[in-house]
């Protein structure tokens, strides 16, 4: 079983690498870009679609994390006040759609949110997740 959390994230948008990097130096994360061939081989094992959203992934707890739930997730794992992780959760939308408009992004965030557990298909993809993602940063295709 692989124990190596992972954050799928938009790697194209300036302001979503600058936050994954971030949270990268004090969380325990690989990074991978939405759209490399292995997260989009996972995503789709997960969910039967490739939903355009944010996924942490941890292997370790069977589960994933998608949408304004990984971002409340994510803010939690840094030690973010519980009052930055409800305005993360309830505001997802909002934020997402004031980034994207500054980065350029074209398309919009798809509404999907929650914790999942793991599907066995997407534990059998897991392996090639953590080998695709970056040690370093964040990896785009």
């Amino acid at each position: 079983m692989h124990t190596t959390d992972v954050l799928i994230f938009d790697a194209e948008c300036p302001y979503c690498t600058v936050a994954a990097s971030t949270l990268r130096t004090i969380d325990d994360l690989e990074l991978i870009g939405w759209d490399a061939p292995a997260a989009q081989r996972f995503l789709r094992a997960q969910f039967g679609t490739v939903p355009f959203a944010m996924a942490l992934v941890e292997p370790g707890h069977a589960r994933v994390h998608v949408g304004r739930t990984a971002a409340a997730r994510l803010a939690r794992r840094a030690g973010s006040p519980a009052l930055v992780g409800t305005l993360v959760r309830t505001q997802y939308d909002r934020i997402a759609e004031v980034v994207g408009r500054l980065s350029g992004r074209s398309r919009a965030v798809d509404a999907i949110s929650g914790r999942h557990e793991l599907t066995g298909a997407a534990e059998a993809s897991l392996g090639d997740l953590v080998a695709a993602a970056g040690p370093d940063g964040p990896v785009a295709h």
